[in-house]
């Protein structure tokens, strides 16, 4: 591996080369196009893993065909590293299908050694398209940073402001929480939801669950099904058996809730992200002994929790503690 420091604008250029009279050329080529080379060249793939592991590159340049490596090989160990570094390469002997094949498989562009003046432009297109890119890389991330924050700032919220009844969670998390599967449907038109939710209330009633609960475990489930229908044409709907009670989980791959709509969906009563979707997440959230929420563009994912009897609530407890009752 050799090095060669330079004097301009910077570059840090791998050169993937056996000849070094070659690399030389390609060096004058590019500080005569106005960058101050730092070039480093490597001869073989473990070389030039090695100098991508230790070192930032702002362009890898390689030659087609080597004793001991390949400008194709070159391209691999490249993506293989998983680096957004533009690759070029250049040859002196191959013919210009496989330059296309190259470009086809990643390469940045192909350039024959008897018009190295093309090098220069090259480079400089390829930099600040690598620099683009590596821009919208930053802004994506801080996007998706700054809406995770927003999403685990109103989890909290809605946690906090529910007493703790609706959960934002995520798939996983429902399907670890849901417990044995007893039942699960799949609904499409609205006569199913019928059907659906008849079956429910009599599975309720089997597990032992009071009249009372029955009748909002199952105006819930209704209710979670409705919305399915409306938003997403349907999903599907499963009965779980969880400790002390029962939980119905309704999925679909609808358009799912916006986080900024979330605190309505939860805090305003009636509130709904279209006409007619019938009492709303609010009333859902006072039935319910627990709801939990996974919404997102890939759908959403409602878990309705209610134990088999009337679960004492924390007030109740406090009061009871209060009181001596």
């Amino acid at each position: 591996m050799e090095s060669m420091e330079p004097h301009g604008r910077p570059l840090r250029a791998l050169v993937v080369e056996d000849s070094e009279d070659d690399t030389l050329l390609v060096a004058d080529e590019l500080t005569d196009s106005g960058f101050s080379v730092s070039c480093t060249r490597v001869e073989t793939a473990g070389q030039m893993r090695e100098a991508l592991q230790h070192q930032e590159w702002d362009i890898v340049i390689a030659d087609h065909r080597m004793p001991r490596f390949s400008g194709r090989a070159a391209l691999e160990v490249l993506k293989d590293s998983g680096l957004d570094i533009p690759f070029i390469l250049v040859s002196g002997t191959a013919e210009e299908h496989t330059g296309v094949e190259m470009m086809r498989a990643g390469a940045s562009d192909f350039i024959m050694k008897h018009s190295l003046r093309r090098l220069g432009p090259a480079v400089d297109r390829e930099i600040h398209e690598a620099e683009s890119r590596r821009q919208r890389r930053l802004a994506e991330e801080r996007e998706r940073a700054a809406e995770e924050q927003r999403h685990e700032f109103y989890r909290r919220t809605i946690l906090a402001a529910t007493g703790g009844k609706l959960v934002i969670a995520e798939p996983h998390e429902i399907e670890r929480i849901a417990g044995p599967c007893i039942r699960s449907w799949q609904i499409t038109e609205l006569d199913e939801l019928r059907h659906v939710r008849d079956e429910i209330q009599e599975l309720a009633a089997e597990s032992g669950m009071d009249e009372s609960n029955v009748f909002a475990f199952v105006g819930c489930a209704v209710e979670a099904m409705a919305n399915a229908h409306k938003h997403a044409g349907g999903g599907t709907v499963s009965l779980h058996s969880v400790r002390d009670g029962l939980m119905l989980v309704v999925s679909d791959e609808g358009p799912g809730i916006e986080t900024l709509a979330l605190p309505d969906v939860a805090l305003t009563k009636g509130y709904s992200t279209a006409a007619s979707l019938g009492m709303g997440y609010k009333v859902m959230i006072e039935f319910a002994d627990k709801l939990y929420l996974s919404t997102g563009s890939e759908g959403t994912t409602v878990a309705i929790e209610k134990g088999l009897r009337e679960r004492e609530t924390a007030r109740e407890t406090a009061l009871g503690k209060l009181t001596g009752w």
